[in-house]
């Protein structure tokens, strides 16, 4: 756990060096609008668009992922409740478990 503390520090410094390094006015023009602001805001702000469409994105596939784990977990709750409840019926008579009838008779004679 240290080790990403330690981690996140370093990247931390790395990214206020950066930002100290490349404060110039940046002009940015898209379409009709027209933004200056410092370099490191710039691709700040284009690195937190990045991470959200890419949430979008998979968001999907996530809801599915855990709707599919819910529906799965209650299935195997239903059977945990099944063999619990077949474990707490009482025996048959003579303990042992019951056969099957085998599919065809000359067999078992």
């Amino acid at each position: 756990m240290q080790v990403f503390l330690i981690l996140s520090l370093i990247i931390a410094a790395l990214a206020t060096i950066f930002a100290v390094q490349n404060a110039i006015p940046t002009t940015i023009n898209f379409l009709v609008w027209e933004f200056e602001g410092s370099l490191a805001l710039i691709l700040l702000i284009a690195l937190i668009a990045g991470a959200m469409i890419s949430f979008f994105a998979s968001l999907p596939t996530l809801i599915r992922s855990r709707l599919t784990i819910s529906n799965l977990n209650k299935k195997l709750a239903e059977s945990e409740k099944k063999i619990e409840q077949q474990e707490a019926q009482p025996a048959t008579g003579t303990g042992k478990p019951a056969q099957e009838s085998p599919i065809d008779p000359e067999i078992s004679q």
